[in-house]
């Protein structure tokens, strides 16, 4: 009876919670009363300021920087950006000055960047019942005195080695690529420590993950894939042709997905 009557009401307690009131709201955001940039505009170098005023019922406690996107729609990262916070009066907590500071590159785009912050942050858990996370805010500055190029990397030229491919053996391949800026970057920019690539085609496909890229010029940089062996597909000579995408960008974030393609002979 007793464990009847103990499990009857951990059911409860679980049901009344699954059939409740749906998500709880997240918890009230403070009030920002006044947001200050400087400088406006900024140029390459400087550091942006971005002072924000702003109270709470009950505590502001903290700043997050989530995002810096440049004008191309570009996110660089927000490792450049420190936060601070002051209260005007330390016995009142309702009540905060939160700084974020960004320091630009001596090579930056001009045009207008944005920077999107959250305030009051609280890591999300992994509770399917907990409230929602707010939106970021976002603020916005213009840069001048940088660049205007908008154009990703290009391909200027690319060898395997050894021409003839097979599937057990491993394979190199060796790209020239091109741009205004300086190729620095190789990778998935939404993944930035992924450094690989897939070539594949009907019913095969083989990713390399040895992948290096040296600059050779101020304006080219030379990408080595090193492939070992080991294909995935079906038995029997491989023929016709299998692409892979090869992901660069330039030091002004302008990213490029540069397609290499391999030829198989008869046989190979």
């Amino acid at each position: 009876m007793m464990k009847r009557s103990v499990y009857g009401v951990v059911a409860l307690v679980v049901l009344g919670t699954l059939t409740g009131c749906g998500t709880p709201p997240a918890p009230p955001q403070p009030t920002v009363h006044s947001v200050e940039v400087s400088p406006q505009p900024a140029h390459p170098g400087d550091t942006v300021t971005v002072r924000i005023e702003a109270s709470h019922s009950t505590m502001v406690f903290n700043g997050r920087a989530v995002t810096l996107v440049n004008p191309n729609g570009s996110g660089v990262g927000v490792d450049s950006c420190s936060t601070s916070l002051e209260r005007p009066d330390e016995d009142d907590l309702t009540r905060a000055t939160i700084t974020f500071a960004c320091e630009l590159p001596e090579l930056v785009s001009n045009g207008t960047w944005t920077l999107s912050y959250l305030l009051n942050y609280v890591a999300p858990t992994d509770n399917p019942f907990g409230p929602a996370p707010p939106r970021p805010s976002t603020v916005t500055f213009d840069v001048v005195g940088g660049s205007d190029d908008v154009s990703p990397p290009t391909l200027v030229s690319y060898e395997i080695s050894p021409e003839v491919i097979s599937r057990t053996a491993p394979f190199t391949v060796t790209a020239l690529v091109s741009d205004d800026t300086p190729p620095i970057f190789l990778g998935w920019w939404n993944s930035p420590n992924s450094t690989s690539i897939t070539f594949s085609g009907s019913g095969f496909s083989r990713t390399c993950r040895d992948v290096t890229l040296t600059p050779v010029s101020p304006t080219e940089a030379e990408v080595v894939v090193n492939c070992d062996a080991g294909w995935i597909g079906p038995v029997g000579p491989l023929t016709g042709q299998v692409t892979g995408n090869l992901a660069v960008r330039d030091a002004l974030h302008n990213n490029a997905r540069i397609p290499l393609t391999i030829d198989f002979e008869p046989g190979a």
